[in-house]
């Protein structure tokens, strides 16, 4: 299943998607996958922070899939720091 990230207005936003597949939830921004949620589990790939704009549907993407607060770069990066966030360089390519 393949649907547009929602806004907070409540529109569905071009080119940023969220795919449900084998159990996993992802984000996907144009073509490069951001995030995985499986099991609990948050896994950021390398395009995370590519843009202002990724993060900003990250985040909401993070709040409406993933069960976490709305955050800011800098706790993104404390939880990847701390292990909390998985970080797996090969995810933009899955």
């Amino acid at each position: 299943m393949v649907e547009n990230i929602i806004s907070d207005r409540g529109n569905a936003i071009p080119n940023q998607f969220v795919v449900k597949f084998n159990g996993a939830t992802y984000f996907q921004s144009y073509d490069s996958v951001v995030a995985k949620y499986e099991n609990g589990v948050v896994t950021l790939g390398p395009m995370w922070d590519f843009s202002v704009t990724t993060r900003k549907y990250l985040y909401i993407f993070l709040h409406d899939y993933c069960y976490q607060c709305r955050m800011r770069m800098d706790e993104v990066k404390a939880k990847i720091e701390s292990g909390e966030f998985l970080y797996d360089e090969n995810l933009a390519y899955a």
